[in-house]
């Protein structure tokens, strides 16, 4: 399982807590954006993944509290391990 796999099930039962997880992975996003003008070659590409996986993170955690997925057996998150 992935760290943010982990962190997702972990704060899954708390909404607040998914909120500050959602917060702090946007911040992790901008910090990333700021760094992509300082680099270059294998960095820059490096950095341009981990901004791609971010972002499908950062997009799972706000379907996940928009939907009011709060179990890790519902189906809108059981679906998302398929992989």
């Amino acid at each position: 399982m992935s760290k943010i796999t982990v962190e997702i099930e972990r704060r899954l039962r708390d909404q607040n807590a998914m909120l500050l997880l959602y917060k702090s992975i946007d911040k992790y996003i901008e910090n990333l954006t700021e760094k992509i003008f300082q680099s270059n070659g294998l960095t820059l590409k490096k950095i341009e993944q981990v901004i791609t996986e971010m972002v499908h993170s950062r997009g799972l955690i706000k379907s996940l509290i928009d939907n009011k997925i709060n179990l890790t057996e519902q189906f809108d998150w059981v679906m998302q391990l398929k992989y």
